[in-house]
């Protein structure tokens, strides 16, 4: 578990000069790319190569390219990954308010460091990796330190790698995997899907734990770095490849059917892997790789990709009815097809969904067959296709329904209604030995003997009259009372605590909004915020509720005033309870012992944002 700490010469300087432009959210604001940082480091002892067990320290250090930048790549985390031995991983985040503050993570391999969003932004990050090679290397290369920027582009700080002089491939079951490369055209918004065989060649034994694991890569005006690393294994892969103005492949589009796998001696295993390219995706080429690890070797998969800007909308065929179609039943039959070259998302008729779509295949076709209802007269229908891209089509069909005067001219004479039946959709006298197809009467007609002839007559349904509601007169809010539960509570920063609310008003026939606030504050430190959506009681009072109130992850480990209010129509009602903030960092309390005295004076210089 990372360790944080205050520089001890700057701890006064950091409390003073340090003015937070938020406190303490780490935004990942994104957009951040390799551009805004500038990147240097030492090796001691620096070689050619190393020794099996060699010792090493590396210095990494990370400024920004620009004053612009120096704000812009603040208020986020930052994660450094050493795949070597024995690490000791320490960072010191220098701000150019000359503020500083430390962070360690002995004998782990990952270290995370949350860089707080500032007024003048950050000078600079100095990292600290001391490890060893491994005592048996099992591949040429080793990458002693990585990094994941939140929020930035893949490959936004460069990987650091140490070549080892000899490295000793273990004897034992073989891996091959296929394809070797995988390149192909693509629409925005779309996705593609390819198949990984991974085989044991020797009938030696099983590979045990077969791992995939998408590259991380980085571009410039004509080259691409990738780098891969395979924690199960301790198996990584670098290089890189030529690609004029090429974009990365994210790791984030790259998904698999099964991530970790076995494969049976002698036998095979086929991996489905998908790359969704998200709608917004700018055109171009992209590069990639996905790195293939087991125990005793690995393999790599190149993905060269050339996403194309998709702005040909879908096709829609309607095969009936035909626009302008004249029809004599209260019915149509609505049917036709959908075509688009990435794919349909989604195919609405009138505005309403008929069918929504996670497709994942090129060329698709998507039929469709509604019955609609007629009204007399014309009547007009919407379809509507939209494509991943975004795309969108539209058509229109228009049918006239007339009302038949006569629906059938029946024989012999009827008598009364007793003497008529529908058959199917016809009204016909009733016959000994009648057949008549299994097909539903025509809505909002009966059957009836008009002039000695079976008829289909419309029946009109009266519009009822709308009724206008009588107003209720509205109650007047005279008083209002909270009260909170429990009057102290203890939780650490980031958490949230629920408390039990009793609130009573007068009259109690009264009903409206409860709009319920937290204000936190402690030595000049306030931040008060609205609890959202408002409460409307359904029963008189009192009523007592649950009020979750979220703790802000920058609060300093102190005792805190929480007040908690109501206010309903004009009036305003509160009540208080203390929060002790407890340290989520073992040893803290000694630093927050040191600069308890002075925090008032850093936070009345802080703009709450």
């Amino acid at each position: 578990m990372a360790k944080i700490s205050l520089i001890p010469v700057l701890a006064l300087i950091v409390l003073v000069a340090m003015a937070p432009r938020a406190q303490g959210e780490y935004v990942n604001q994104t957009g951040v790319t390799s551009e805004d940082f500038a990147v240097s480091w030492t090796l001691t002892p620096e070689k050619d190569c190393y020794d099996p067990g060699d010792s090493i320290t590396l210095l990494y250090t990370i400024e920004p390219a620009s004053d612009e930048a120096a704000k812009k790549i603040d208020g986020r985390a930052y994660i450094f990954v050493t795949t070597l031995d024995n690490p000791t991983l320490n960072a010191v985040v220098y701000y150019k308010n000359g503020g500083a503050v430390g962070y360690s993570s002995d004998g782990e391999n990952t270290l995370e460091v949350k860089v707080g969003e500032w007024e003048d932004g950050l000078e600079k990050i100095v990292v600290k990796v001391t490890c060893e090679t491994p005592s048996i290397p099992q591949a040429k290369s080793y990458a002693i330190l990585w990094s994941v920027v939140k929020g930035a582009e893949p490959g936004a700080l460069p990987t650091v790698f140490v070549d080892m002089c000899y490295f000793a491939p273990p004897e034992g079951p073989r891996m091959s995997v296929s394809p070797k490369e995988f390149e192909t055209d693509v629409y925005q918004g779309s996705k593609i899907k390819f198949g990984i065989v991974v085989e044991e060649t020797t009938d030696l034994g099983p590979l045990k734990s077969v791992e995939l694991v998408p590259c991380v890569c980085s571009c410039n005006a004509d080259v691409c770095m990738y780098s891969a690393y395979s924690q199960k294994h301790k198996s990584r892969v670098k290089g890189t490849e030529p690609c004029v103005n090429c974009y990365p492949i994210n790791p984030e589009w790259i998904s698999f059917s099964k991530n970790y796998f076995d494969v049976p001696s002698g036998g095979k295993v086929t991996v489905n892997c998908t790359i969704s390219i998200p709608k917004d995706a700018s055109p171009g080429k992209y590069i990639g790789c996905i790195l293939v690890a087991c125990s005793t070797n690995s393999s790599l998969i190149s993905l060269r990709l050339d996403v194309l800007k998709d702005t040909v909308p879908p096709e829609i065929v309607i095969y009936s009815p035909k626009n302008g179609e004249v029809v004599t039943k209260p019915y149509v039959t609505l049917k036709g097809i959908a075509r688009d070259n990435i794919g349909i998302r989604s195919l609405r008729i009138n505005k309403e969904e008929y069918r929504i779509m996670g497709l994942e295949e090129k060329y698709i076709e998507i039929p469709f067959e509604q019955e609609m209802q007629l009204e007399e007269g014309w009547n007009y229908f919407t379809i509507e296709v939209e494509d991943f891209a975004g795309n969108l089509a539209r058509e229109m069909v228009s049918v006239k329904y007339e009302v038949p005067i006569e629906t059938v001219t029946p024989s012999p004479m009827c008598k009364s209604d007793d003497d008529c039946v529908w058959c199917g959709r016809e009204c016909v006298r009733k016959t000994p030995g009648l057949i008549c197809p299994a097909i539903s009467p025509p809505e909002n007609y009966e059957c009836v003997c008009v002039d000695g002839r079976c008829t289909a007559i419309r029946v009109v349904t009266p519009v009822p009259e709308p009724v206008t509601p009588t107003p209720t007169p509205k109650i007047q809010l005279e008083k209002l009372s909270i009260s909170i539960y429990p009057k102290e509570t203890k939780a650490r920063a980031g958490e949230t605590v629920n408390y039990t609310v009793t609130v009573d008003w007068y009259p109690p026939e009264w009903r409206g909004d409860l709009q319920f606030s937290v204000t936190i504050s402690a030595a000049g430190f306030e931040k008060s915020f609205k609890i959202e959506p408002s409460v409307r009681p359904s029963s008189n009072p009192p009523i007592t509720n649950t009020i979750p109130v979220p703790i802000p992850e920058n609060l300093l480990p102190l005792t805190y005033m929480v007040k908690l209010g109501v206010e309903a129509d004009s009036l305003k009602a509160s009540d208080e309870t203390t929060l002790r903030i407890s340290p989520s960092t073992p040893g803290f309390e000694a630093v927050v012992s040191v600069v308890a005295g002075v925090s008032a004076l850093v936070l009345r210089k802080a703009r709450i944002l």
